[in-house]
């Protein structure tokens, strides 16, 4: 959908890994016959997933775009095969993913990374802002910005206590 407002939920224990789409805290996903474009994620808890806390997604030549996650606090996802991110940008599946941006959210104790910017090679991922987030204690990467996806800015982080600040 588009011009959505996520604001000020708790989204605590989904599923486990395994169980469809029930595993993550909120996905904003471009599926068939629907884009997501324009919408916000604020002031939201995400804890204790079954993978990532709070995922932008797009599919098959779909477009997630423009979408602001601002202000969540995203702890503690796991995921059994090792998908526990807090906040992810993905591009997995391919699609386009332009112009989202992550700014003044803190991740910490996530499985993976706090925040991940990735994608396959069928994925177009641009113009994503990475700014104002704290990423403390998440066991991999404080921040992981795949170096393929072009014309990313990341600045102003904090990043402490991870396995990696950021890559």
């Amino acid at each position: 959908g588009a011009f959505n407002i996520i604001n000020n939920n708790v989204v605590d224990s989904n599923s486990t890994q395994g169980g469809g789409v029930d595993v993550w805290g909120i996905l904003l996903a471009a599926v068939a016959g629907g884009e997501a474009l324009h919408n916000v994620v604020s002031g939201n808890v995400v804890t204790n997933n079954g993978a990532q806390g709070i995922i932008v997604r797009s599919i098959g030549t779909y477009q997630t775009s423009y979408n602001l996650i601002i202000g969540n606090i995203s702890s503690f996802n796991t995921g059994s095969d090792g998908n526990g991110d807090g906040i992810a940008i993905d591009g997995s599946s391919g699609g386009t993913l332009r112009g989202n941006a992550i700014v003044g959210n803190m991740c910490f104790g996530n499985q993976r990374q706090g925040i991940l910017l990735a994608g396959d090679s069928s994925a177009s991922i641009f113009d994503t802002t990475i700014i104002g987030n704290s990423c403390i204690s998440n066991a991999r990467t404080g921040i992981y910005a795949a170096s393929s996806h072009n014309d990313s800015f990341v600045a102003h982080n904090l990043c402490s206590s991870n396995g990696t600040e950021i890559s």
